[in-house]
């Protein structure tokens, strides 16, 4: 009877939950249309001493092992090279005994602009090793092109040699994710139920759920996912050994010698599979056979200061161990505790919008950025945090700036011109500080000053490196600035022709449609999530517990907040447009180049204040979390962790 009770009480969570799985058993893709392209060792090889080979394939055939979890495999991509058209052919084993043989036609591939030969295949296998077994039919020079080890023999005497594999997915086992949506929504039903029967302060849940959420971001995505994942990696390590300011080669390229895998990319992106990593897990960052110049320009143009707490943390996690992968989780890890510490203390000091850092911690985009060395969701959360010491100093009778307070009136304004210049605007909030939260208005002055320029110097001081920097690494860069200098009325149509064609794509990435490489994300989730968060934000921004009443008047009645907050959302969004149309934009596009939905990140708590009507409140008792908001959180969090379950199958290749 009590069971009975509970589901009766609880029966509008259980529909949303029905409701929920049903729509992630309809929108789960069953292909991720070649948006993955992971390198899969061959068995037994030994890192330390890779290089590079051609093995021909003759009419015996040559045989690649590979261990390989249960897949769909679309297609192969391999590099292969040939002196004139014929056939080969192709046999795929799996663990199981189940075989496939098909053979190609080399006339009908093609390489693409990366040297690489995509071949169909279309076949499930078993996970397991998986053996591959080239034959030449026909073909006049066949070789593909691998990788050996030296002094190292196989069973017939000749070089071990590892197959340069690449696989686009054709579909994954949905069955698991469903398995994953089920058992992860009747977890987070099962808490809800519980929670309904409890109080529990706002920054907790906060807490709570950016940790689960943190969890499981660091279980889904792989190591270097995130965007600009390798350069970011090799900026913060060159920082840790002393390499604050960048290198310039003979090219004026930026750079530095690094141990890194000669079979990864050394591109903005790596692409590397769990596999992939924990066969990398003992590659010694120290190793002066694995050494090699790269270029990591676009994010040596940061401050120091923005990779600052990952780089401590490769520093200290060096004195332990030389592995590769464990310095970038280590330094991951500390990045994801220090930005969760500050959205932790912007929830608790905020005297309102408590609810809208909720919906924050299950924002599957920020989920990818937690586990990042990047300063993106850095910046967010020293944006939120200002935001909501503003309103504190600006709302709360009893807060003045003494003590903790001044310290973060001169830290924060100070990390935001370092971490990003461009998102210095929003450090305007701090005039609407009354001038009778000091102790005189000396006091206000000479801090007013100091804080000025413990901003703006050190920015303009960095800025004026990275634009010396950047003019050398592109030749078009003063070109551009003479465009904008000398038409600047022209750069408004442009400005908004990129808001025309561009506009959809950036409300599409900032709500999570670059969660996994190229196009494999499905835009349906991604709208129902985007309508979720507009349901939860406007039952919100008209609801406040008792002791936000009074503010939330205040706060929608004031207009000098509202201008303000409108000028640095303003500003903020025409630097972000500048900075990339001069770094990244040829003089003379119609269009702004280089803009990412992320960008963005740092503008949602200051656009929901500015957004808060003018409609009366309605009073709330306490901490208490409302039916509604609950309902609507609920939701959230539900149509997350489907959208979590399929980037496990994607990112879990």
């Amino acid at each position: 009877m009590k069971v009975a009770n509970v589901l009766k009480e609880n029966v509008s969570y259980i529909v949303i939950s029905i409701i929920v799985l049903i729509f992630s058993f309809l929108t789960i893709k069953g292909s991720v249309g070649g948006s993955l392209e992971f390198s899969f060792p061959a068995e037994g090889v030994d890192y330390s001493t890779i290089s590079w080979g051609e093995v021909p394939i003759d009419g015996n055939g040559q045989e690649f092992s590979v261990d390989y979890k249960a897949w769909d495999i679309g297609q192969l991509g391999l590099r292969m090279s040939n002196e004139g058209d014929g056939e080969f052919e192709l046999l795929i084993k799996d663990s199981k005994g189940g075989e496939f043989a098909r053979t190609y036609n080399t006339s009908g591939l093609e390489a693409d602009d990366e040297d690489v030969t995509w071949i169909d295949v279309d076949r499930h296998v078993s996970a397991g090793n998986l053996k591959l077994v080239f034959k030449n039919i026909s073909v006049n020079g066949l070789k593909l092109i691998g990788y050996s080890q030296e002094d190292v023999l196989d069973d017939s005497g000749n070089a071990a040699l590892g197959l340069n594999m690449q696989v686009r997915a054709a579909s994954f086992p949905k069955v698991k994710a469903y398995l994953f949506s089920t058992v992860w929504i009747l977890i987070v039903l099962a808490g809800f139920v519980v929670l309904k029967k409890r109080s529990i302060s706002y920054e907790r849940l906060f807490l709570a759920l950016y940790i689960v959420m943190g969890m499981l971001a660091f279980m889904v995505f792989t190591p270097f996912a995130e965007p600009d994942s390798g350069n970011h990696y090799r900026r913060a390590y060159a920082i840790s050994e002393g390499d604050v300011f960048p290198e310039l080669d003979e090219n004026n390229a930026i750079g530095r010698s690094f141990a890194w895998p000669l079979t990864w990319g050394t591109g903005d992106g790596v692409s590397v599979s769990w596999y992939e990593a924990r066969n990398r897990m003992g590659f010694d960052v120290k190793d002066a056979s694995n050494m090699q110049y790269i270029t990591y320009t676009n994010i040596a143009l940061y401050s120091p200061v923005c990779h600052a707490v990952p780089a401590l943390f490769m520093a200290m996690t060096r004195l332990f161990t030389h592995s590769m992968i464990v310095i970038d989780m280590v330094a991951k890890i500390a990045n994801f505790i220090a930005i969760g510490a500050l959205l932790y203390l912007g929830i608790k000091i905020s005297p309102f919008g408590k609810e809208y850092f909720l919906w924050m911690a299950v924002h599957p985009f920020m989920m990818k950025q937690y586990t990042s060395i990047s300063p993106d969701l850095m910046t967010a959360a020293l944006v939120y945090l200002l935001t909501a010491l503003v309103l504190r100093l600006r709302y709360d009778e009893k807060a003045y700036a003494k003590k903790g307070y001044l310290v973060a009136l001169y830290i924060i304004p100070f990390l935001l011109g370092q971490f990003k210049i461009v998102y210095v605007a929003f450090c305007l909030l701090l005039f609407l500080t009354p001038m009778d939260k000091f102790e005189s208005k000396k006091s206000y002055f000479t801090h007013a000053t100091a804080i000025g320029l413990l901003t703006v110097v050190p920015a303009l001081a960095w800025f004026k490196i990275s634009s010396h920097i950047l003019s050398l690494g592109y030749s078009d860069i003063n070109a551009t600035n003479r465009v904008i200098a000398m038409n600047p009325v022209k750069y408004i149509p442009i400005l908004l022709n990129t808001f025309r064609i561009k506009g959809y794509d950036y409300i599409m990435q900032f709500f999570g449609s670059a969660l996994v490489f190229k196009d494999g994300t499905n835009e349906a989730v991604v709208l129902i999530f985007i309508m979720l968060v507009a349901a939860y934000i406007s039952r919100n921004i008209y609801m406040n517990r008792h002791n936000e009443a009074e503010i939330a008047v205040k706060v929608r009645k004031d207009a000098a907040l509202k201008v303000f907050m409108a000028a640095a959302l303003a500003i903020t969004t025409v630097l972000i447009f500048t900075a990339e149309y001069v770094q990244w934009t040829n003089p003379g596009a119609s269009s702004v180049n280089g803009v990412h939905g992320r960008y963005f990140f740092p503008f949602i708590f200051p656009l929901l204040i500015l957004l808060t009507g003018v409609s009366g409140t309605k009073e709330i008792d306490g901490e208490v979390f409302i039916e509604p908001s609950r309902k609507s959180l609920f939701s959230l969090v539900s149509v997350t962790l489907c959208f979590v379950a399929q980037l496990y199958i994607v990112y879990r290749l």
